[in-house]
């Protein structure tokens, strides 16, 4: 059966659910993505599909657009598009702010919400940094790890090694930092490279270092990573003592129910929104 889950199952899923609605119909990635969006957005007028996966997602609008089907939008992760300078062959796509939707709600005022009932104040301010700060240092090198392997073609099974990572391992919670060397040979050894592959990923590593603009910074933090560092964070230096058994999957749903609208509001995807309904107004988002 999840074989046949791929993009056409899903644009003869959405033809299916025009027979019976006339709503806009939305396609996400998954389902936090839609608890997530159905929070700012219309729940009479507005139904959404989640494709289980970006790739699903794409595919399956390229096929609605391709028979021009209507009132059908498409809200994905950005990830490393625009690093990448990918182009936006879908005309009714949106995609996040920043790298990725928890990114978006990480640099939002969500932070200081979740901050508050999880962290311990005075153990932030001993960190001498500001937290987001702190989070983009420390969950960055993952990040150049990430876009490096996809500038080297790798296989998707060799980049998800990448989430194997344990991030006690390359993470110094003392002196606050996470070692890079550290990270590039434990994935080399999770993903076992060759000598000569390493050594081609460290120099890619260090390419991206060296040329990266610190605007791009948001562009390449990944939210599965910054999350796991966060609640690294949270269990051995800077949480409360209720916090100190906290897992990544509970901080996760915790920063996504933390976003409120008035953040959403604010982001260009909200005017990117507001632009499509007003392009389509036999349909309203909100």
């Amino acid at each position: 059966m999840h074989d046949r889950l791929n993009g056409d199952y899903y644009a003869n899923f959405v033809r299916m659910l025009r027979l019976k609605h006339s709503e806009v119909i939305i396609l996400v990635e998954g389902h936090a993505d839609k608890q997530t969006y159905s929070t700012f957005l219309n729940s009479i007028t507005v139904r959404f599909v989640p494709t289980g996966g970006k790739s699903n997602a794409i595919e399956a609008m390229t096929i609605l657009e391709t028979n021009k089907f209507a009132g059908v939008l498409c809200i994905l992760d950005a990830d490393f598009n625009r690093l990448l300078r990918k182009q936006n062959v879908i005309q009714n796509l949106l995609l996040t702010d920043k790298h990725d939707l928890e990114i978006m709600i990480i640099t939002s005022s969500a932070l200081e919400r979740v901050s508050a009932e999880y962290c311990n104040s005075q153990k932030v301010t001993a960190c001498k940094r500001l937290l987001l700060i702190l989070l983009r240092d420390l969950s960055i090198p993952f990040g150049f790890l990430r876009l490096a392997c996809i500038k080297l073609h790798y296989s998707k099974s060799v980049y998800e090694k990448i989430n194997e990572l344990d991030i006690d391992m390359v993470v110094d919670v003392d002196k606050l930092v996470t070692i890079a060397n550290d990270v590039l040979k434990l994935f080399s050894s999770i993903a076992k490279l060759s000598p000569s592959d390493e050594k081609t990923l460290i120099s890619k590593f260090e390419e991206l270092q060296t040329n990266h603009n610190s605007s791009e910074d948001w562009e390449i933090c990944c939210g599965h990573d910054t999350i796991k560092v966060f609640a690294y964070l949270i269990r051995r230096r800077i949480g409360k003592l209720k916090s100190k058994s906290i897992s990544d999957k509970i901080l996760e749903g915790a920063i996504r129910l933390s976003y409120q609208e008035r953040d959403f509001r604010t982001t260009n995807m909200y005017k990117e929104m507001l632009s499509w309904e007003s392009k389509n107004p036999k349909y309203k988002l909100f």
